[in-house]
């Protein structure tokens, strides 16, 4: 009769996990453990994914509220808006701001 081996257990930030068992050390990471070894992998997979140069130079991961991964958004010549402000970065909602310059001459009015 063969008996199963029992792996080691796992130590994380004060706290022990069962060889086997998965655990969340955050809300953006999935950790399984193995062995007295842990491997995690993330939640959000977009966060490792920035947008394309191309399309958005200097793009920012930004913590969007009530949502644990963070999304990227294209600056521009513009600030991001803070939680006071109207437009700011809400679950659900895409936030574009362009700036429109243009001149009026006298022959226009």
């Amino acid at each position: 009769m063969l008996l199963a081996k029992s792996g080691k257990s796992c130590e994380l930030d004060g706290k022990t996990y069962s060889d086997g068992e998965e655990f969340k050390p955050n809300c953006s990471q999935l950790c399984t453990c193995q062995d007295g070894v842990y491997a995690c992998a993330s939640l959000c997979p977009q966060e490792l994914r920035p947008p394309s140069s191309v399309h958005c130079q200097h793009a920012q991961l930004v913590v969007v509220e009530g949502q644990c991964c963070r999304e990227w958004v294209c600056p521009h010549s513009f600030s991001l808006p803070g939680p006071d402000d109207d437009n700011y970065i809400r679950p659900g909602l895409i936030v574009t701001r362009a700036l429109i310059n243009f001149e009026v001459s006298k022959t226009d009015l």
